[in-house]
């Protein structure tokens, strides 16, 4: 999961995925402002086939954020099908 996000964030960002790790942020990025966040999200949600509540976007400030959202989404989802 992580390695498919980092991959996702890389290419958008056009960056090799061997410079980042889990601790890629909007902190650490420049290039990663308002604009960039939707097209994550819109990319996120093609990707993972989840949507994502604006709560949920404000908290994706980094690829672990972004992991632990998908995953928690993932699990829910898996749980109601049980």
């Amino acid at each position: 999961m992580k390695e498919r996000v980092l991959n996702i964030l890389c290419n958008m960002l056009g960056i090799s995925s061997g410079e980042f790790d889990e601790n890629l942020s909007f902190e650490n990025m420049s290039s990663w402002n308002s604009l960039f966040q939707i097209e994550i999200v819109v990319a996120l949600e093609q990707e993972f086939s989840v949507e994502f509540a604006y709560n949920e976007i404000a908290e994706m400030l980094s690829c672990k954020d972004i992991v632990r959202i998908i995953n928690a989404k993932i699990s829910k989802r898996h749980l109601e099908t049980i």
